[in-house]
């Protein structure tokens, strides 16, 4: 009787770091995922400054071209109008680059931290869970009302989490539907399956189970993959480490 415990709790504990071994290969091929996105973004706003300084000297040249060319004030006027409207373009679309390449940072480091480090996503959940219990009903009425206000509200706060969510490669749903990831079509023989994997979740750093107090803190949710998710469980806590008890 006893070896088979025994077999059992090794076939637990074998399924276990599959499991455990399974999301830290996720998680870091997710990570080297986005540093390649940041360094691709990178050298593209590299590249299209670049291309501006080359763009700026060359108007400067066909100003001083067309002024030598033109003959009368009028004339004059026309050619400065023209080279100044050019380089005001231009200027526009380096800061609109540079506006773009700010803001996929923010978002890659709101979208993988906790919610009470971005100021938009505290707020917002915390209005959705202000009066709720600090249990697991509390919580879902509490995730539901988060999901609706980011779908739907006109507030500041929720078009910043709209931005950061489709920055992050992220559908918006309809009233009170989870995001889906964008990407799709890989599994068409069980796509309920496949939306179970694109669905975006809140997870608990802390599980709930361990730490019932900390169900609605903002400090303690985060973003996560309904499929990485649901592999995580409450075997780790919010350092990622596993826990020596797991809850039953």
């Amino acid at each position: 009787m006893q070896q088979h415990v025994n077999k059992n709790d090794s076939g637990s504990d074998h399924e276990f770091e599959n499991q455990r071994q399974q999301l830290e290969s996720k998680q870091q091929q997710e990570r080297q995922n986005l540093e390649t996105y940041f360094r691709e973004q990178s050298q593209a706003l590299h590249d299209h400054e670049g291309a501006v300084r080359v763009q700026m000297r060359q108007d400067r040249e066909n100003l001083g071209a067309a002024l030598n060319q033109v003959s009368t004030g009028v004339d004059r006027q026309v050619a400065l109008k023209d080279v100044l409207t050019r380089q005001d373009t231009t200027r526009r679309d380096l800061s609109r680059a540079i506006e773009e390449q700010l803001f996929s940072k923010f978002a890659q480091k709101a979208f993988a931290s906790n919610f009470s480090e971005t100021q938009a996503i505290k707020a917002v959940w915390e209005k959705a869970a202000s009066g709720e219990q600090d249990n697991k009903k509390g919580f879902a009425k509490a995730r539901e009302k988060f999901w609706n206000s980011v779908n739907n509200s006109t507030d500041k706060d929720s078009e910043t989490i709209r931005k950061v969510l489709q920055a992050a490669g992220y559908e918006l749903q309809k009233g009170s539907n989870a995001p889906l990831l964008s990407m799709s079509g890989w599994d068409h023989s069980r796509p309920t399956r496949e939306i179970t994997e694109r669905r975006l979740t809140i997870d608990h750093a802390d599980p709930q189970s361990s730490e019932a107090k900390k169900t609605l803190r903002s400090d303690n949710l985060r973003f996560m993959s309904q499929m990485d998710n649901s592999i995580r469980g409450n075997r780790y806590d919010k350092y990622e480490k596993p826990r020596k008890e797991v809850d039953t």
